[in-house]
């Protein structure tokens, strides 16, 4: 129906997917336009505004258009444009039937399934004073493109000068999208002396699956950083208008016109952005400068995230100050979030983490998520005193992360004393500005972030109940992963709340050959290899937990090998072996939203780059599907 109003001069229309679905009038946006159907408003369809959506209006269905430009003083004073009235079909003399059927190829998608059937059939009756007309419109057309845009910059921008444009960003969208229509069409006229009697309804609905894939260049980059994510628009219009009117002419300068009219409209429009992202989680050896290289990388990338973990007396993980690592960090990049992987809780004075955290939270401007924690490094237990069989640092942890947040919302003066703590806040002196005066930059508090390795982790439980963000250990098989999201399930469905798995975060070793056999070669005789075979599988044998690494708990140490690890719990293989197994994993947890990386010291470099670069360009992209 809007194709035909463009016919019109000073009528334009605006199209989605090459189909006209608005209506311009004078320049004047459809939302101050009003749209009728013999005579009645059509409800707005849209749920941001009062325009129209007429691609569910069949032309078949149309007698004819009436466009009024300007309001005149026998119209309503509701609309700043103009109006667009769509006269319906009326049964003329004798019976009539229409058969229009289509079938149509799309070349673009090869495919052969568009099809559009239009059948009426009218009458008239009783020496042609009743009619009777009945219409149905069927439509099912694949409207899918291939988008261009593109962002330029202009500077300087002195008027007096020729500037040259710059091309800043680049996006190339392909867009799937599918319609379905469906038109009923019902009217019935009656001829009476002077004048008519009418009924008309129609009911037009329209099913529009929209699916996304863009990619994004920004140009401007030093190394072009390049993203990706998938959009999916599932949006589903029903109008219904009837009318019921009675015109009469009693004598030349008396007419009655008497109408009744009801109008709805739906709109189901559920928009979902798909991003699988991608993050850093830290391990880097014994070279913590290779920390800041690894992350530079990851930002060039496009990587969403990076974690820095906290450890003391670890010579394989020896970052002891995360929040120093990520203040440096910040100045590299105005776009990935950084976070906390973990503050060991126990470490440290609740008082002193809430100024800290805040702080960074601060330099951040918001790209900062904190992760918490009880440790889990036998030094750093005996340093701090504690004994980790007790289970007492798990206590401390909560209770402390409990005073950080507690102070964050309502800092009150007085003494605060635990079985581990104890400091005082001091009443405010407003003369020398004395008082706690910190809070984070996020309200209430950053995203908080709580890591799970044991079955059914009491932690993760923690993260359901809470709303805190549950992060998985990269050790564990996936069928040890499917237990951590039953726990943070259990701990949401215990308060009467809800999650989202898009906030799991899964840490894995991936490494990315441009064979399988390579990139099991690299992985097994390189730093990925010597990593757990001189730190990690000596550690937790020592610890007596082996069994985070098995598929089956009755499995013996010995078979707990770097090629058992290659094969169960690493994500290891070219592109399409890796994007295949990030698949199955994404599955048989049943679905997750960030995969994280670990680092390590990487050696050659050379490789390492080639790895990423393979995982975020060649793998990622194909994932975009994943929800």
């Amino acid at each position: 129906a809007a194709e035909a109003v463009a016919r019109v001069p000073g009528v334009s229309i605006r199209r989605e997917g090459g189909e006209g679905n608005k209506v311009v009038i004078r320049g004047l946006s459809p939302k101050y336009n009003k749209i009728t159907v013999n005579g009645t408003n059509l409800a707005s369809t849209d749920p941001d505004d009062r325009s129209t959506d007429l691609s569910m209006i069949s032309q078949y269905m149309l007698e004819g258009i009436e466009v009024t430009k300007a309001g005149t003083p026998d119209q309503e004073g509701d609309v700043l444009g103009g109006t667009v009235n769509f006269k319906l079909k009326k049964a003329k003399p004798g019976l009539h039937g229409n058969l229009v059927t289509q079938g149509m190829y799309n070349g673009l998608k090869e495919t052969q399934d568009d099809y559009k059937l239009v059948f009426d059939l009218s009458n008239r009756f009783l020496n042609n004073r009743l009619g009777v007309l009945a219409q149905i419109d069927m439509e099912n057309r694949n409207r899918s493109s291939h988008n261009l845009n593109a962002a330029y910059i202009n500077a300087p921008a002195d008027l007096d000068t020729i500037n040259p444009l710059t091309l800043a960003n680049l996006g190339l969208t392909d867009v799937s999208r599918l319609n379905e229509r469906n038109n009923n069409l019902y009217v019935i006229d009656y001829q009476i002396l002077n004048g008519n009697i009418s009924y008309s309804g129609l009911h037009s609905s329209i099913n529009k699956d929209i699916t996304t894939y863009k990619n994004s260049y920004e140009l401007q980059t030093p190394d072009g950083r390049r993203t990706y994510d998938t959009g999916e628009l599932s949006n589903k219009i029903n109008v219904t208008t009837e009318t019921w009117k009675y015109e009469q002419e009693l004598t030349p300068d008396l007419r009655i016109d008497i109408f009744n009219s009801f109008s709805r409209s739906t709109n189901g429009d559920t928009n979902k952005v798909y991003n699988f992202r991608l993050g850093v989680a830290e391990t880097w050896g014994k070279n913590p400068e290779k920390g800041l290289m690894y992350i530079q990388k990851a930002i060039d990338l496009g990587f969403d995230e990076a974690w820095i973990g906290e450890h003391f007396t670890a010579q394989w993980e020896n970052i002891p100050a995360p929040d120093l690592f990520i203040a440096q960090a910040l100045s590299l990049t105005s776009d990935i979030v950084l976070g906390t992987g973990v503050t060991c809780m126990p470490n440290h004075n609740p008082f002193m983490v809430a100024h800290r955290i805040a702080q960074l939270d601060h330099m951040a401007e918001g790209r900062f998520h904190w992760g918490v924690g009880s440790g889990g490094f036998p030094g750093d237990f005996t340093v701090f005193g504690y004994d980790p069989e007790s289970g007492e640092h798990r206590t401390m942890t909560r209770d402390a992360l409990e005073l950080v947040l507690e102070i964050w919302e309502n800092p009150k003066p007085g003494r605060y004393k635990t079985r581990w703590w104890e400091f005082t806040i001091p009443e405010p002196d407003d003369d020398i500005g004395l008082r706690y005066h910190i809070k984070p930059y996020q309200q209430p508090h950053p995203p908080i972030g709580v890591a799970g390795v044991s079955s059914k982790s009491e932690t993760l439980r923690l993260a359901g109940e809470r709303g805190y963000l549950p992060l998985s250990i990269n050790i564990v098989p996936p069928s040890m992963l499917e237990s951590h999201w039953d726990a943070v399930e259990a701990g949401a469905q215990s308060v009467g709340k809800t999650v989202d798995r898009s906030t799991w975060r899964i840490a894995r070793e991936v490494y990315v050959g441009e064979t399988t056999a390579q990139a099991r070669e690299d992985a097994l005789n390189g730093n990925l290899g010597r990593d757990f075979r001189e730190y990690f599988l000596k550690l937790l044998k020592r610890d007596g937990r082996l069994d985070l690494m098995k598929n089956d708990p009755n499995m013996p140490d010995s078979e707990v090998t770097l090629d058992y690890l290659l094969d169960n719990v690493w994500i290891v293989g070219d592109p399409e072996e890796v994007e295949r197994k990030i698949r199955e994993l994404h599955s048989t947890v049943g679905g997750f939203g960030v995969l994280l990386t670990m680092g390590h010291e990487w050696e050659p470099r050379e490789s390492w780059e080639r790895s990423v670069t393979l995982l975020r360009q060649e793998v990622i992209p194909k994932l975009s599907d994943l929800s």
